[in-house]
């Protein structure tokens, strides 16, 4: 099956669905892809090859074609033959082995971040790539992204403090590896937590004042980063029971107003619920054909000079088939109707 995606203003997602174990279907394919500029695939390394739509043969149907290879392992390489998905990919790049709390068990980040973190990269590569088509010339190129590398760039923390020659990062839950306290804390009401960091003497201060503990701040044993650090566990214990009588934005007011790092760990039903994301439109709500209304987030930027948001719901599979293969291909009905009979189109 195969999608097809427009641009311009608010234009939405079109889906055009083909059986590519079809001839008719592979050379439906190759007539679209001559009429657009970019192709993205993230089928395994080799199978657009074994059904001719390889990179080499798209690029001769149309030279000026931009090519995304989305992969576990890259085009290339002895890897490149295994199969790979978004979970897999967190492992592979060290998260796993910092993510965690302070016993020292890895633990999975709870999230296939290996998926969008690739598509990210390959948006911005697939727009870095018409740009210097339209800039320079040249015709179309070929995108080789591997979600493993994708990865391991999003893991610069942990690669840096190996290059520095530090001890490796170990799992230790909400803990900083140097700021201390740095925690999420249990707060009044159904399993609500505030997230409160002290990052420097100043702060540290602010804190003990604000929680109503000054003589901490003047303890000697503690006036010193390192020194607490040593002593994160009493500190939390301390934090934690104060926390635990009060309500999460209560706590994010005082301890803001007092110049300490703090904020609540919201949920899903919070964002959706968050009055700043609302005045903002970062959500909107669609009524799908199939699973009715639900609310869909939008682009995270604003454009001043054009329409934002989100122009519809999600296509269902082969929905704009028809529509598709008349404004690209010009295909009458009698045609469509041909290929949807024989099984060609969805």
């Amino acid at each position: 099956m195969a999608e097809s995606g427009r641009c311009g203003d608010r234009s939405p997602k079109q889906s055009i669905g083909i059986n590519l174990s079809q001839p008719a279907g592979r050379e439906l394919v190759k007539r679209l892809a001559a009429q657009c500029d970019v192709m993205i695939s993230n089928f395994g390394t080799g199978v657009l090859e074994r059904l001719g739509l390889g990179t080499e043969e798209m690029q001769r149907v149309n030279p000026d074609l931009i090519i995304a290879m989305i992969s576990a392992f890259g085009q290339t390489g002895p890897l490149r033959h295994y199969m790979g998905y978004g979970p897999l990919i967190s492992p592979l790049a060290g998260l796993t082995a910092v993510t965690g709390y302070d016993d020292g068990e890895p633990q999975d980040v709870g999230m296939p971040y290996g998926d969008p973190n690739g598509g990210v990269y390959t948006a911005f590569a697939i727009a870095a790539a018409l740009w210097a088509r339209e800039r320079h010339g040249g015709g179309g190129q070929v995108i080789d992204l591997a979600m493993w590398e994708a990865m391991l760039c999003t893991s610069f923390e942990a690669w840096m403090n190996h290059a520095l020659g530090n001890p490796p990062y170990t799992p230790m839950g909400n803990h900083d590896p140097g700021w201390a306290p740095h925690n999420v804390y249990r707060c009044q009401g159904d399993d609500d937590w505030v997230a409160i960091a002290a990052t420097n003497d100043r702060e540290w201060q602010a804190l003990c004042r604000a929680i109503g503990q000054p003589d901490l701040a003047e303890d000697s044993r503690l006036r010193e980063a390192p020194a607490r650090k040593a002593n994160e566990a009493a500190l939390d214990q301390v934090i934690g029971a104060w926390c635990a009588t009060r309500e999460r934005w209560t706590i994010t007011r005082t301890l803001a107003t007092a110049g300490v790092p703090a904020f609540p760990s919201l949920s899903m039903r919070d964002l959706l619920q968050d009055p700043h994301l609302t005045a903002r439109a970062c959500f909107t709500h669609w009524q799908h054909p199939e699973v009715g209304p639900r609310p869909l987030m939008g682009a995270p930027w604003r454009f001043t000079n054009r329409p934002n948001g989100v122009g519809s719901h999600a296509p269902l599979l082969g929905e704009h088939s028809d529509a598709v293969l008349a404004a690209l291909l010009g295909l009458e009905a009698e045609q469509r109707a041909r290929l949807r009979a024989e099984g060609v189109v969805e």
